[in-house]
């Protein structure tokens, strides 16, 4: 028996022998001697592993194997190879999550999201790769609140990276570093990293939002809000499947909420207020729907850790940018913005999307809306809606928040609700 050196060897692919034991087959290639077959047998695989580039992939986008590990597929590219089709396994989604040059972005002019946020598009163009089509979401300039804006997509880009489970949640494929913040505002706001600014998140572009699944109704310019308008505005006719969407959503928002601090990281959440992560804004324009599998997915791309979007609550207060018809009764009153606040503003969403009308319609003023949810006034149950969806939807309006299931409890009672329950508009 002679010592073989690794070199001399073209091996293929291994087979399981047994438990314990692997067999891989190749050649011999001695030096003036015709190739041998040959086969290794070989206690641990591990010495057949390799390690690869980050450099060398070409990864898609990822999927849930279970509540703790997720899947992601791509091509891996070797020098003078053929492409090979890959899948890695990882525990964090936030390796997969990567720095963007913005010499690699094509960006056009930016439209507003809101009073704070404005968004971008664009594409990113990768080296030997077609330009993919993108949006960065991004502080609005001039504005007195751009360094708190910034740090609240910061609290984004967090968020996404303790997140376990993704399914129902827009997910960056990467971000951009803001540069123009001072020494003065990371140690204001904390920032120990050794980015040299906050990071602002790329999405690819959604197919649509939730608003363009949504049937357009012409009385829905009847009684809306100015500002409210442009909810509306790109309305079209499509037929949504609104039980896999109205799912989504509220998983999506069971995913968040599974977010804690550090603190009660593992631990349940028997006071909600400790939730490490809220959504905000949650309407028909927050919601992107994408289509897998021939499924519609609905994903949820307005959230930040929960004392970011508390303090947000308070500057929409201060700026008179409040959606009171969108709020629950503690937001409206105290500003306490719980898990089970986003469960009430859920629920609001969903006849909304039922109805095709804004959400206390009767009220032209918002004090008067603001003066009937704080009474205890209810919305009517929508012609189309079926009783089990709307007494669903009422548990989430109990005023006593602890009173309202959780967004997981919703999206399983969603689950158990047959088809023909949800309206085919």
């Amino acid at each position: 028996m002679r010592p073989i050196t690794i070199s001399d060897l073209n091996l293929s692919s291994a087979s399981n022998i047994d438990s314990m034991l692997s067999l891989q087959k190749g050649t011999l290639n001695g030096e003036g001697q015709p190739p041998t077959d040959i086969c290794d047998i070989t206690k641990p695989y591990s010495v057949m592993m390799r390690p690869i580039s980050f450099s060398d992939l070409n990864l898609s986008s990822a999927s849930n194997i279970d509540s703790m590990l997720s899947l992601q597929k791509g091509t891996l590219n070797g020098e003078g190879q053929p492409l090979t089709d890959i899948c890695d396994i990882t525990e964090p989604y936030s390796v997969m999550m990567r720095p963007i040059s913005i010499s690699d972005l094509n960006l056009s002019s930016a439209s507003n999201i809101d009073s704070m946020l404005s968004l971008q598009k664009g594409t990113l163009n990768g080296k030997g790769q077609p330009p993919t089509d993108i949006f960065i979401m991004q502080p609005k300039t001039n504005l007195a609140q751009e360094k708190f804006t910034a740090k609240y997509l910061e609290g984004q880009v967090e968020t996404v990276e303790k997140l376990r489970n993704i399914s129902n949640i827009e997910i960056p494929l990467g971000y951009v570093l803001q540069q123009s913040l001072s020494e003065t505002c990371r140690r204001r706001f904390n920032i120990n990293s050794p980015f040299t600014g906050f990071r602002q998140p790329v999405f690819n572009q959604p197919a649509l939002l939730l608003t363009d699944h949504l049937k357009k109704y012409e009385v829905v310019y009847e009684n809306v809000a100015p500002k409210s308008q442009q909810m509306y505005q790109n309305a079209q006719s499509v037929q949504p499947d609104l039980q896999s969407i109205f799912i989504g959503i509220s998983n999506g928002l069971a995913q968040l909420h599974e977010v804690f601090y550090p603190s009660v990281f593992g631990i349940q959440c028997m006071n909600f207020s400790q939730i490490g992560a809220l959504a905000y804004g949650l309407n028909t324009r927050s919601v992107f729907i994408h289509k897998e599998n021939g499924r519609l997915i609905a994903k949820l791309s307005s959230f930040s850790e929960a004392s970011l979007v508390r303090q947000r609550d308070k500057l929409d207060l201060e700026m008179g940018e409040r959606n009171v018809r969108r709020l629950a009764p503690e937001m409206i009153d105290s500003l306490e913005h719980t898990c089970k606040s986003d469960v009430w503003v859920m629920a609001i969403l969903f006849w909304e999307s039922i109805s095709g009308f804004e959400p206390y319609k009767t009220y032209t003023d918002d004090n008067d809306a603001e003066a009937a949810i704080l009474g205890g006034s209810k919305l009517e149950k929508p012609t189309k809606c079926a009783p089990k969806m709307f007494d669903a939807m009422m548990k989430c309006w109990m005023l006593d928040p602890q009173n309202r299931p959780s967004a997981a409890k919703m999206a399983k009672k969603l689950s158990n609700i047959k088809s023909h329950g949800f309206p085919g508009i």
